[in-house]
Formats: C-alpha cells, structure tokens, sequence
C-alpha cells in the first residue's frame, strides 16, 4: 500500500496573511486589489460547502479558521485513519474522501462528511485509491466560515482479485485467423503461463523451379505470460514476458516440391501485454478490433461462449477451442457438426433470408465443417505413424490448393457482386464436409 502524506506550511504563514488581509480589506475601496474568497491557490477556501449550498460566503469582518494539520496517519488493508491538530474557535471538520476505482467500473466519487472529533476513518469500499483531506469551519454573525482545507492523503487500496489460472487453458486451442485463406497461428498455453504456437500460411500458386507443389510460410514459437492481473470479472492482463521463434525469419528450405519460408509469430509479434477475456464477458464490453477478428464466432452472441485473447498493440484477435484428441469425442462432434448443417441447409431451402442473412449462414456453415477438420487434423498428429502422417501432409497440401482454386472459381463467376461471399463459402463448406467425411471413413471406420 502506497503512504503519502504531504508537508503543510509554517504556523508563521498561516497565521499572518489571514492577519494582513483583514487590515487590507479595512484601508481599500472595495474591489481595489482583494481577491475574492476562492479564487487564489485554493478555490475552495472560506466559500460554502458542498454539502450545505443554502450557506453564502463570509462576513468581510470575520477570519476564517486555520488550515488543519494532518498529524497522523493509519494504513490498514481496507481502510485509512487520519487525526489533525486543534484549530482554535473550529466547532466542526469536514473531510473530502475521493475514491478511484480501476476495471470495468473505473471513475471516482467524491464523498463529503462532518465530524466534532480530530480523527476520522475511511473506508476504500473496493477503490483501488482513495485521497482524503481535512478543513475546519466555525459559524461567524449566524454563517458558516470555512478554512482551507489540508493536503490530501492518499492511500493504495488492496487490489481486486479474481480466482482465473493458467490451468483453465490447458486444455484450449487459441486461434488467430482471418477467415478466409489458409493462413492461421495456433496458440497453446500451459498451467505455468508458458505458451507454444506455430503460424502457417499456404500460397500454392508461388511456385517455381524444384518448389511445384507452392509456398509455404511458417513459424515455430514458444514464451511465456507473467501471471495474469485482475482488470475486470471477466478480464485478465498478462504481460509477454518471453517470446522465442525457432527458426530466423526469412530462411528457405525446400522440402517434397514445396518451398518453406520461416516467418514471425503472426499475431503476436508485437505483444507486450495481452488480455484475456473469460466467458460470459459482453460482447458489447469487448473492442471492436477483436470483435472484427471473431466476427463469425460470435455471431448472434450477446456473450463470450469461449476464452478469447487479445494483443492490444496491434488489435488482433483470438479465440479458443477445446483441443480434442479422443476418437469418441471425435465423432460425437461430426454428429453435431452434421446435425447443424442439415438445420442450416433446410434454412436456405425455405428461402426466406436476404442476402446478408445467407452470406453469414453460408459463412458459419463453412466454420463449422473447418473446425471439425481441425480438430481431426489435431487428433493425427498425436495418433499417427510418422511416415503415414508425412503422407497425409502431403495429400492435405495438394487438397488444400484444389479447394483454393475452387473457392476463387466460384467467387469470380459472380466477382463484384453481393452474391460473391455465399458462393465462395459454399464451395469451400463442400470441399470441406466430403473431406471429412473421407477422414472418417478410412480412420474411424
């Protein structure tokens, strides 16, 4: 907890300009060099409070009462406990507590309130900072008379903790990709905040002499989060506080008639301090950059169904899957998968949504068969031979580049047009289905 308190003037000073003013005031014309209460150092001093706006300002005769003295101050977790010196004739203090709060709630109130006594506490009441400071008032011909008020003390209060943990990401597959194309970066995160990923992008066009099959781009990385702080019930920020590649960016290999290109950690290249949204967060609360990155995903969502991440230095999005790996879990999640396909198809039988409506529909249908396919893809790393999985890869290169070509064909028949989007992910939720439909007939038969 942060303690300050701040040195006030001299007793000398204080008690002799009020002194000297009053004589002034006795020799000049009125409105010949006096200031007006208030309107010096302190605004506030010798006008009426805040907390009684029927008292006008003071008699011209009467000296107001001297500025309090802060003598002593108590720090405990949740509150702040001020005394101060008796100042002569005072029948009363008053005390300004301000209270700033951090998070989703952020801003400050201020609260007013009187004592007789030369001591006072106050509660932080869940601020994160709290300033507080002291003024005498005594009553002058049936007026109440205000002195200046004291130097503020400030206290840091216990900051808000929630119960999130790196162990709810373990099991999760973070994503960062556009939506279209074949790029994308896969983040995984561990109980301890350490952190792998690897960034892929396929250009099976850029092709050349010893490189036929087209180009790919890729990164290998790893690093660590430090521990995650409390913003918000829904909010964590966690700074980068490691991040590695495996490879130098920029070094070419050429591999089975493909050329690789090591690249940079897309999507978090720049990083400095990420947040992490929780589920059940609003989407309304969220930034517009990361909604813009999971668009699709939240889709008719008032809340966050998944954990999200967000780079804040360059506004880019990700959000998360559970990683499968059970054969079980796998078909269980095609039958789901096929079931909202079906309920989607029957939507666009009907015929009764414009052509916003069926290029999000279309849109989704396409996610859904990609995630599935994800998911499988996944499921083979860790289950497969390794001769039969650099098979399978080179197979899915060729695949991926055939969908491609398909996908551009059947956006340039209606380039341009609003039509376009529902053509294009038509085609590539087909392409999409009847491969895994493939993958499941040969591997879980």
């Amino acid at each position: 907890m942060k303690r300050q308190i701040i040195a006030g003037e001299s007793s000398f000073a204080r008690r002799v300009i009020p002194l000297a003013a009053v004589l002034l005031a006795l020799l000049l014309p009125a409105g010949c060099g006096l200031e007006k209460p208030g309107t010096g150092e302190n605004p506030a001093a010798g006008q009426p409070s805040a907390s009684d706006p029927a008292v006008v300002s003071r008699p011209e005769a009467a000296v107001q009462p001297d500025r309090v003295q802060i003598t002593e101050t108590v720090f405990s977790d949740t509150t702040v406990t001020v005394s101060w010196n008796a100042v002569a004739e005072a029948e009363g203090y008053e005390i300004s507590v301000e209270r700033s709060r951090m998070g989703a709630d952020a801003g400050s109130d201020t609260e007013l309130s009187e004592t007789a006594e030369r001591s006072f506490t106050a509660d932080f009441q869940g601020a994160s900072l709290l300033r507080l400071q002291v003024r005498a008032w005594k009553t002058a011909d049936g007026q109440r008379l205000y002195g200046e008020w004291s130097n503020f003390v400030e206290g840091e209060g216990p900051l808000p903790q929630g119960d999130f943990t790196y162990a709810e990401l373990e099991k999760l597959e973070f994503t960062f990709a556009s939506g279209a194309g074949a790029w994308s970066t896969e983040l995984y995160v561990a109980a301890d905040g350490s952190f792998t990923g690897l960034y892929h992008d396929a250009d099976m066009g850029d092709t050349g002499e010893g490189y036929p099959n087209g180009t790919q781009y890729y990164c290998r990385f790893s690093g660590s989060f430090a521990p995650p702080v409390y913003v918000d019930e829904y909010t964590y920020a966690a700074p980068v506080r490691q991040l590695l590649t495996e490879e130098e960016p920029e070094q070419v290999e050429i591999i089975d008639g493909v050329r690789w290109i090591s690249s940079v950690p897309y999507g978090l290249e720049n990083a400095e301090e990420v947040l992490f949204y929780l589920p059940g967060k609003p989407v309304s609360e969220l930034p517009e950059e990361y909604v813009s990155w999971c668009r699709y995903e939240l889709f008719e969502e008032e809340t966050l169904p998944f954990y999200g991440l967000y780079n804040q230095v360059d506004g880019y999005g990700f959000s998360s899957a559970q990683v499968v790996f059970d054969r079980d879990d796998l078909v269980k999640l095609f039958r789901e998968t096929a079931q909202r396909s079906a309920e989607i198809d029957a939507a666009f039988e009907r015929g009764d949504m414009d052509q916003s409506t069926m290029n999000s529909t279309a849109a989704e249908r396409y996610y859904l068969w990609d995630g599935l396919l994800n998911r499988m893809w996944d499921y083979f790393k860790e289950t497969l031979p390794e001769d039969e999985m650099k098979s399978l890869t080179a197979q899915q290169v060729k695949w991926i580049a055939e969908k491609e070509a398909a996908v551009k064909a059947a956006g340039a028949e209606v380039e341009g047009g609003s039509m376009q989007p529902l053509a294009e992910y038509g085609v590539a939720a087909e392409y999409t289905e009847a491969r895994v439909r493939e993958w499941l007939e040969t591997y879980f038969a």
